[in-house]
């Protein structure tokens, strides 16, 4: 029989031993993503980005955030370790707190590649994505990353959608939002191309009935 004391007893060890539980796999999430370098806002650990393209995208980014306090950051990894990409880059936009600087109304961006998956994401922060939807930022890796990337030009790809999240963002921060983006895709075009012919058709059957 356990008495009161003994039972106090044990359910502290046990709550204790339930707090360092989580506290290690709190640690041990942190602890799975690489450390930000010193630039911030161009992170190249699987060495895909020229000189070149690094200094302008630190460039511009370092711009953007004087001007508007908004961080838009690249980073490139080896390997995403078994993770979906955008379950890596949501885990890695919190670890280092992209957009969380004070008074930028959580205003961050991530541009993220895999290199081993061959894998490319952008994570939009709470700030941004009622503006910077999915569909949009789909659109933008399928026209300046993708193309370049299979040719195996991963640093231009990427410095051609980090210039284009640096315009959008800045556009964001400027007016408030972004002007309505055309749906050009081939399911609004054939849409579009009915609803004509149907228009079409109906002028013709007046134009028959009047005669």
């Amino acid at each position: 029989m356990i008495h009161g004391r003994q039972w106090i007893s044990r359910l502290i060890c046990m709550m204790a031993a339930a707090a360092f539980v989580s506290a290690s796999c709190l640690a041990s999430d942190a602890g799975s993503y690489p450390t930000p370098t010193s630039a911030f806002f161009v992170n190249d650990f699987a060495d895909v980005i020229d000189q070149a393209d690094q200094a302008a995208m630190q460039q511009a980014g370092e711009q953007l955030y004087n001007n508007t306090q908004a961080q838009v950051v690249v980073a490139t990894v080896e390997t995403l370790d078994g993770q979906e990409i955008r379950e890596y880059g949501i885990g890695l936009s919190r670890a280092w707190k992209i957009g969380d600087s004070a008074g930028n109304d959580n205003r961050g961006v991530l541009l993220l590649f895999a290199l081993q998956e061959r894998q490319v994401d952008i994570e939009i922060s709470t700030g941004l994505e009622g503006d910077i939807t999915d569909g949009r930022t789909g659109r933008l890796l399928d026209e300046y990353a993708i193309p370049d990337f299979r040719e195996d030009r991963f640093s231009t790809g990427l410095r051609k959608t980090y210039e284009q999240l640096i315009a959008l963002v800045s556009t964001v921060c400027e007016n408030g939002s972004l002007p309505e983006e055309e749906d050009n895709t081939p399911t609004a075009r054939a849409a579009l191309l009915v609803i004509a012919g149907v228009i079409a058709l109906a002028v013709f059957l007046i134009l028959i009935r009047r005669h």
